[in-house]
């Protein structure tokens, strides 16, 4: 019995490591086929792989938005925070949600067309046709839908970010009571350009996966209309838990595929992408300072500013009038000696004309 089961057990893993080495294969036969791509062929699936699911696309990242939004901003509201929930909307919905979001959709209508549609060619023997006319299969069928899918992932992410905020915006404003000008200014003050571009970096990556994985499945179809039917369903799960694992293990994620990209190359091909991957590992290490920015009536104490600071080194504090204008900004590396000098009950608006002397 105990056997068997580890019997069955290593079968699968075999198998699954067995997949992924094929996989590995045929994406770096996709790279290598790159410059051999058909221009018109790559033109016509951007439009019909990326253009067409736009609608889909921002009708999820909307309603995400607004319920993301609906989940926050009342709780905000009533503890006073209200001036952070348009930063909170954006970053959540730029680093995460919108690109696994739309990963997850574009999978499910995108790769399984794929999945399809090469499927039915090979059952159908089209694929041995074309190997027949000494068209390589790689190049004629995987390397434009690779391309068409990376390069128009990370535009239906700009559009997703767009339409996701105008979402959360809209319940902010009409159910929390947040004014335009709140939510717009919490952006700009939470929000980094670095926020939205590793979205885009990010989604590109999913993009890359959809189209191996579903490719791979189609041309791996066994025959007859079920055989094809297995395919697509086989892509659609694949793609969307390995979207999932690499969102969970950013890095590690790029550990494993340099490997597999290692074993996979030999020679000078083998040492030259072992030296880029050392310089990607090398950028991705370099995480930037992130300064968190508080908003706070000029009203405020020092000892309020000093509890939302929470002690961090990177706090700029925006003092606000009552009608949430700037009038100064304060340093969180000179609050307790702010304090010191000039006692804990001393408001913002009373210490902002004297930090020169700090």
């Amino acid at each position: 019995m105990l056997q068997t089961i580890c019997n069955d057990i290593g079968k699968i893993m075999l198998e699954g490591c067995a997949n992924a080495g094929r996989m590995m294969l045929l994406f770096t036969d996709t790279l290598k086929r790159i410059s051999k791509a058909d221009g018109k062929e790559t033109v016509r699936q951007m439009a019909k792989l990326g253009a067409d699911s736009l609608p889909i696309v921002m009708m999820t990242i909307l309603f995400t938005g607004m319920v993301f939004s609906v989940q926050t901003a009342k709780e905000f509201v009533r503890f006073g925070a209200s001036s952070s929930v348009g930063g909170i909307v954006a970053i959540a919905m730029g680093r995460e949600l919108v690109p696994v979001l739309t990963g997850v959709v574009v999978a499910g209508r995108i790769g399984a067309a794929i999945a399809a549609e090469i499927g039915t060619m090979k059952v159908t023997e089209q694929i041995d046709a074309l190997k027949v006319m000494a068209t390589n299969p790689t190049t004629y069928l995987v390397v434009p839908r690779f391309l068409a899918i990376v390069l128009m992932m990370p535009v239906l992410i700009v559009f997703a970010n767009t339409i996701g905020n105008i979402g959360g915006w809209l319940v902010s404003h009409y159910y929390a009571g947040i004014s335009t000008f709140t939510y717009i200014n919490s952006i700009k003050m939470f929000a980094e350009p670095f926020d939205m571009v590793g979205g885009m970096l990010k989604s590109a990556v999913f993009g890359g996966i959809i189209a191996i994985v579903a490719c791979y499945k189609g041309l791996g179809a066994k025959q007859g209309a079920e055989g094809v039917g297995i395919a697509t369903t086989g892509s659609v799960v694949l793609s969307i838990v390995l979207i999932f694992l690499g969102c969970m293990a950013e890095n590690p994620t790029v550990t494993v595929f340099g490997v597999f990209l290692l074993l996979s190359l030999k020679g000078t091909e083998g040492k030259k992408a072992s030296n880029y991957l050392r310089r990607a590992g090398a950028l991705a290490s370099c995480r930037p300072i992130r300064v968190r920015h508080i908003a706070l009536s000029e009203n405020a104490t020092l000892s309020e500013a000093i509890s939302y600071s929470g002690g961090g080194k990177y706090t700029v504090i925006t003092a606000l009038d009552g009608d949430m204008r700037e009038t100064g900004r304060l340093d969180s590396g000179c609050l307790n000696e702010l304090a010191a000098m000039y006692g804990c009950d001393k408001k913002i608006r009373e210490v902002l004309p004297f930090i020169d002397r700090v």
